[in-house]
């Protein structure tokens, strides 16, 4: 006895979910300003080009993991916690 069971739509679905995380990674990288993911805790997660090059970074890998407050220029430092402050619902 054979089971058979059709995937294609899951298959759709997965190839939609990879086609609009290129136009997503695409859209990213190709941003000219800053673009970054940052966890609540400021634990950066991801930054573009633009990112890496205000910070003077050489790559994603010389920042990933560290807490972007500390990787800003003092000036901009305030302006940026308090982006990331957690907002409390009214």
């Amino acid at each position: 006895m054979a089971n058979i069971w059709d995937i294609s739509d899951h298959r759709e679905a997965a190839r939609a979910l990879s086609e609009q995380e290129r136009l997503l990674q695409t859209i990213v990288e190709t941003e000219p300003e800053c673009v970054k993911v940052v966890e609540c805790d400021g634990t950066l997660v991801t930054m573009n080009w633009a990112g890496l090059d205000m910070i003077e970074a050489d790559s994603l890998d010389q920042v990933r993991g560290k807490c972007v407050f500390g990787l800003v220029a003092k000036v901009d430092r305030e302006a940026l916690c308090s982006a990331h402050r957690p907002r409390v619902p009214e």
